[in-house]
């Protein structure tokens, strides 16, 4: 296995939350975020032409993170940058040999 962190700059942290989604019974809803890992990880914003070429009906992708792999790493999950909240729409195991994790996330709103 090669080493793949020479490829990538590790400049930030990652924190990654489970979300769960809770109706109230009052016709409400309670979300609630679990941190599960803390991790360095390279993260950058998506040019044009990348965000068009991954474009999502529902959900375009608009960051991108690489990441030593993270066991249990859900679409659901939500991923804290720089307090600045990301949604995953998609993880990658890349050639699944466990050595690098892409995730692709967009910001929320």
């Amino acid at each position: 296995m090669s080493d793949w962190t020479g490829n990538f700059t590790l400049n930030f942290t990652a924190s990654l939350y489970h979300v769960t989604i809770t109706n109230d019974g009052m016709g409400g809803v309670t979300e609630t975020k679990v941190l599960y890992a803390t991790v360095p990880c390279a993260f950058w914003q998506l040019g044009a032409s990348e965000m068009l070429a991954n474009d999502r009906i529902k959900n375009p992708t608009t960051h991108k993170m690489a990441c030593k792999p993270v066991s249990g790493t859900l679409g659901s999950d939500l991923v804290k940058i720089n307090g600045v909240e990301y949604r995953i729409a998609k993880s990658d195991n890349i050639l699944g040999y466990n050595d690098l994790q892409t995730i692709d996330m967009y910001l929320e709103g």
